[in-house]
């Protein structure tokens, strides 16, 4: 029952269902367009992204779109993202399982050129997938040292700090 009634639940969040009862609480709803393959062709759903504001903290919520095609990631988070790295006036400093987006590794290079600290701990796995390997590629030529994580274990942290004050995880 207790299943049966989480899947439920979530079900209806993913549908929208919760949306009207969100905003008196801070939340803010923004549809973002985003292309989903289907068998006759490409179709346009809409995913959603939950934003919290806070007085320290912003917390965010998305709505995958499946079957997730990695080309289909865009919209708030990436950019809030990529917002901070070019912010940042000191140092960047990463630990992450995966790694797999070009406009976040240009934002890093800018970031190196612009003389901050950036540094890298990955896990090794991620050098398996050539999207990844080619990516950690450009940080390292870029004079980004990027350590990786060598164990049989899943170093499975999802972390940014900038200027070690500011704070992403996941």
């Amino acid at each position: 029952m207790v299943v049966v009634g989480f899947f439920t639940v979530l079900y209806f969040y993913q549908q929208g269902a919760f949306d009207r009862w969100l905003a008196p609480f801070g939340l803010e709803v923004n549809p973002t367009p985003v292309a989903v393959g289907g068998e006759d062709g490409p179709q346009v759903t809409l995913t959603k992204a939950v934003r919290l504001n806070g007085s320290w903290y912003e917390l965010y919520f998305t709505r995958p779109t499946y079957p997730e095609q990695r080309s289909e990631r865009t919209g708030g988070l990436e950019d809030a993202l990529i917002a901070d790295i070019d912010a940042a006036q000191s140092s960047v400093q990463i630990a992450v399982f995966e790694f797999n987006r070009p406009p976040v590794a240009d934002a890093l290079i800018r970031a190196k050129e612009r003389g901050i600290d950036v540094r890298f701990v990955a896990d090794s796995e991620g050098l398996a997938d050539p999207e990844e390997a080619e990516i950690f590629g450009r940080l390292e030529e870029a004079g980004i040292p990027v350590v990786y994580e060598e164990t049989d274990s899943f170093m499975h942290n999802k972390i940014y700090l900038f200027d070690e004050r500011v704070v992403w995880t996941g």
